[in-house]
């Protein structure tokens, strides 16, 4: 008898398995390609890119803290619009020590114009001319006048050997230069009086 003869079928290379691999593997390229187009679908990928749009730059004078928006995103709005209110309360404590520094300022300066009247009086008082008279004659008289009537001038000292009453007469009816228009009194006794008119100042 003979053998059997046994034929040995060939197999395609589609049905092979590494046909098949790579079948899945493209299969898996493909749906992997497709779920990243439909992800970055709309979305714009560049280094160099421009919008063409109105674009228009916004800046506040004043920084501080942000209470509220009252506008929404892409809202339009017209010129005058409150966009953003910013929190006053820092910007109201600096105004209130503004305030305060100006008022110090203020009494500082009231108080040098005080104190400059006053050194204005004292050196006026310290720059007097200090005059003394020898003798109550016509010609003491008149400088005893000029002297009253002069605040440039100080009276320090009047020698004269006739008593007070005359002198007071005398400086009171002149008769070359005429009635003194000031009141000429005498106070205290004749002594009392004469010592503080020779010492005067």
């Amino acid at each position: 008898m003979s053998e059997p003869v046994v034929v040995e079928k060939k197999s395609s290379f589609i049905s092979s398995g590494p046909f098949r691999a790579i079948v899945v593997v493209l299969v898996l390229a493909v749906i992997g390609v497709a779920a990243w187009w439909w992800i970055t679908q709309g979305r714009e990928s560049t280094d160099d890119a421009q919008v063409d749009a109105h674009v228009i730059p916004m800046a506040s004078r004043v920084g501080g803290t942000v209470l509220k928006v009252p506008v929404e995103d892409n809202q339009l709005v017209e010129a005058g619009t409150v966009l953003v209110e910013i929190d006053p309360r820092d910007y109201q404590v600096a105004v209130d020590k503004a305030r305060a520094e100006l008022a110090d300022a203020e009494a500082a300066a009231i108080a040098a114009q005080s104190a400059g009247r006053r050194q204005q009086t004292l050196a006026r008082e310290s720059m007097k001319t200090k005059v003394a008279i020898n003798g109550l004659g016509r010609i003491g008289r008149a400088i005893l006048k000029l002297v009253i009537d002069e605040s440039s001038l100080d009276l320090v000292a009047v020698n004269d050997l006739a008593n007070v009453e005359s002198l007071a007469y005398l400086l009171r009816f002149d008769s070359a230069y005429g009635p003194y228009r000031r009141r000429v009194a005498i106070e205290g006794s004749s002594q009392a009086a004469a010592c503080t008119s020779c010492h005067k100042g």
